[in-house]
C-alpha cells in the first residue's frame, strides 16, 4: 500500500491545543441546531463554531494559514470578510473542502470529526446555500456571484439553480494545465495526468489516481494537501469533479 507524504502547508501551527480557555463548550445532542431554529447562517452561529474550535487562533487561520478568518469581528465589512474566505471553501455538502479539512484530510487537525454534531450544522448551513446572515436580517441578500452562482440566495433573496458540476474538459483539464502538473505527471512518469484517460488509470502501485464518487480518492488527497502549489480552490474543483461530477470527461 502506497504511503501518501502528508504535506502540513503552513498549517504546522493548527496542531496541538487550539480551543480558547474561555470558549463555549461544543458538541451535545443540541449543538447541531442553530439558536432560534431555521437553517445555520455564518454571522454569528459558522463564526462562532471556528472561535470554538480554536480555528481564529493566531497560529492558525486567524494568522497566515490559507482561509483567514479574524477572531472577533467588529464590524460588517469584516464579517464579510471572514465569510468570503469560508464560503470560498464550503463548496457542497457532499463535496466540500470545509468539511475535509475540519475532519483531518490533508494532514489538517480534525477538530471537527464527521459524526460531530457540529459537522452536521456545517453541513445544513451549506445545503442552504451558505448564507452570511438570516433572510429577515438587514443584510439579506449580501452575497457575492458565487454565492448565486452555486444555488445560494442573490441579491433578490431567491435561490439560484446550482452551478453544473465540473468536467474534466472544462475544468480540471485547464486546472491541471495551469498548475503544470503534467511537468511531473506527464506520459513518463507515475501516475500520468496527460488525458482524462489517464487520470483515471493506476500509478506504478496500481492505486488509481480517481475513483469517481469516491473523496478519498489519490488526487483529491495530493490537491487537499497543496501539492506543488494547489490552492483550496483548486483542490474543490477536483473535489467537486470526482464526487458531484462523478469524475466526467464532459
Amino acid at each position: 500500500m502506497r504511503k501518501l507524504l502528508v504535506v502540513t502547508l503552513a498549517l504546522g501551527g493548527c496542531l496541538g491545543d487550539l480551543t480558547p480557555m474561555d470558549a463555549p463548550p461544543v458538541g451535545g445532542a443540541d449543538a447541531a441546531a442553530p439558536p432560534g431554529g431555521g437553517a445555520p447562517v455564518f454571522r454569528p452561529t459558522i463564526e462562532a463554531d471556528l472561535e470554538a474550535r480554536g480555528c481564529t487562533a493566531a497560529a492558525c487561520h486567524g494568522g497566515s494559514a490559507p482561509m483567514r478568518v479574524k477572531a472577533q469581528p467588529a464590524s460588517d465589512d469584516a464579517w464579510r470578510m471572514n465569510w468570503t474566505e469560508v464560503k470560498a471553501r464550503a463548496g457542497t455538502a457532499s463535496a466540500s473542502v470545509l468539511l475535509q479539512k475540519a475532519a483531518g484530510a490533508g494532514g489538517h487537525p480534525a477538530l471537527v470529526p464527521t459524526a460531530d454534531p457540529v459537522a452536521a450544522r456545517w453541513r445544513a448551513w451549506i445545503e442552504a446555500g451558505a448564507p452570511l446572515t438570516a433572510p429577515s436580517s438587514a443584510d439579506a441578500g449580501v452575497a457575492d456571484a458565487a454565492v448565486a452562482r452555486d444555488g445560494g440566495p442573490g441579491g433578490d433573496g431567491q435561490l439560484r439553480d446550482a452551478a453544473p458540476a465540473p468536467t474534466w474538459s472544462r475544468d480540471v483539464g485547464p486546472l491541471i494545465t495551469r498548475v503544470g502538473c503534467r511537468r511531473c505527471h506527464g506520459s513518463s512518469g507515475s501516475y500520468s495526468l496527460e488525458s482524462y484517460q489517464a487520470s483515471l488509470g493506476n500509478g506504478r502501485d496500481a492505486i488509481a489516481n480517481v475513483i469517481a464518487g469516491d473523496p478519498l480518492s489519490l488526487l483529491v488527497q495530493y490537491c487537499e494537501q497543496g501539492h506543488q502549489g494547489m490552492t483550496y480552490g483548486d483542490a474543490l474543483v477536483v473535489l467537486r469533479w470526482v464526487v458531484d461530477g462523478q469524475a466526467r470527461e464532459n
